[in-house]
């Protein structure tokens, strides 16, 4: 466990957060790469009494408190009473903290090359920063989960890095559900173009089929190591998750330890979900729909990825689709 940050001016790891929260919080991480469905999966677990979902949590310096944009429900982050209430709770408003030197860190020790240092142990000026960075989290994740009456908090931030950093904040028990998805759709959907309302229309990033195939095999083989390094952890495949909703939803709330009845699920017959509004800070513009979603397996690529992406894909990734059970 790291030491304590020294660097007050940007909100230290202490118990009790500026008014006093010392309840420990359990934090739900979805694990996986980008286009894998986990904002969904994320927002369908918000909807549980006793689970708050707030999207990708790691942007929430550079989104949230300096940019400012919109929360998932509706109004401009400053401006939404449950982050503000936050903010008083973890660091007595967020002009306690310097959300320039927390968004800094947050670039910093999560970078790709600082995986091997997360996996052992930090040294050097690394291991300062990463305490530093560890003693905003703790008191971050222990007032969202106070904010909304002790709830467990669904953190869809996705990467292993942060992760890595995350799973080391007092006061935080942090467990990872593995989200999978099919090489070839997370390929795929990585190659549409897609606007985003939330960023005046500009389109969302595009990779190429084999710059995915890469990432997909590193940040699944990541969060396997967690769960083999201390972290609990539960594998999901998406796939699985849209065709049996409801199954799904009670195993990861049984790992979570939460008591959920068959009336509190938030599903419409078999192949529909009714979502709630949210806090969430960012993420995939889905965050921002509310109501009936269709739930149904996405098999666009088989159609849409071409005969030689699709070749690329299974030629680069064919030791997790087996491992995972993608065998057609």
């Amino acid at each position: 466990m790291p030491t304590p940050p020294r660097a007050p001016a940007t909100g230290p790891d202490s118990q009790a957060g500026a008014d006093g929260d010392t309840a420990p919080a359990t934090v739900c991480y979805l694990g996986a790469i980008g286009r894998s469905g986990s904002t969904l999966v994320s927002r369908v677990l918000g909807s549980l009494p006793g689970a708050v979902s707030v999207g990708e949590l790691c942007w929430i310096w550079t989104y949230g408190v300096l940019r400012n944009r919109t929360c998932g429900c509706g109004q401009p982050f400053l401006e939404c009473p449950f982050w503000t209430g936050v903010g008083q709770r973890a660091f007595g408003g967020w002009d306690g903290v310097d959300a320039g030197r927390a968004n800094d860190l947050r670039r910093s020790v999560t970078r790709h090359r600082h995986t091997p240092e997360l996996l052992v142990r930090p040294v050097g000026r690394f291991a300062h920063d990463v305490d530093e960075y560890v003693g905003l989290l703790g008191p971050l994740y222990r007032a969202i989960s106070a904010e909304s009456g002790g709830a467990v908090v669904i953190d869809n931030s996705k990467q292993p890095e942060v992760a890595l950093v995350a799973r080391q904040a007092s006061g935080v028990d942090l467990r990872v559900l593995h989200l999978v998805r099919r090489s070839h759709g997370v390929a795929y959907s990585w190659t549409k173009h897609v606007a985003r309302a939330d960023k005046d229309g500009r389109e969302m990033l595009r990779k190429s089929p084999a710059k995915v195939c890469a990432g997909w095999l590193s940040d699944n083989a990541l969060f396997e190591t967690m769960g083999r390094t201390g972290s609990p952890r539960l594998l999901v495949r998406y796939e699985d998750f849209v065709r049996a909703p409801r199954d799904a939803t009670r195993d990861i709330a049984a790992f979570l330890d939460l008591t959920v009845t068959e009336e509190e699920l938030p599903f419409e017959g078999p192949t529909s979900v009714r979502l709630a509004t949210d806090h969430s800070v960012w993420g995939n513009p889905m965050r921002l729909q509310t109501g009936a979603i269709p739930l149904r397996p996405d098999e666009a690529w088989r159609e849409g990825l071409s005969a030689r992406d699709r070749r690329v894909v299974t030629a680069l990734t064919w030791p997790g689709l087996l491992r995972y059970g993608y065998r057609d």
